[in-house]
């Protein structure tokens, strides 16, 4: 299965985070410095965007997080 996830980069001015992810992957949740804030929408051509509701703060640590139905398979980093 296809569990990849790629996120654009994304810094303070960000009004939302996009990226790609694969086919296992069903479901998208944004993470600010490890708690997560919101939940994504992952669209059918396996793009997704969240967005970031001003979270994001200088040197703060943004993930995005890939889950399969409820359970997490990936996790990564969008750089800033």
């Amino acid at each position: 299965m296809d569990y990849s996830l790629v996120p654009d980069d994304a810094d303070i001015t960000s009004k939302a985070i996009t990226g790609t992810v694969g086919k296992g992957v069903t479901g998208v949740r944004l993470a600010i410095d490890g708690v997560v804030k919101k939940t994504g929408k992952v669209n059918t051509d396996g793009t997704f965007s969240i967005a970031t509701d001003d979270f994001i703060t200088q040197g703060s640590t943004v993930e995005v997080i890939g889950y399969n139905s409820s359970s997490e398979v990936v996790r990564k980093k969008s750089e800033s």
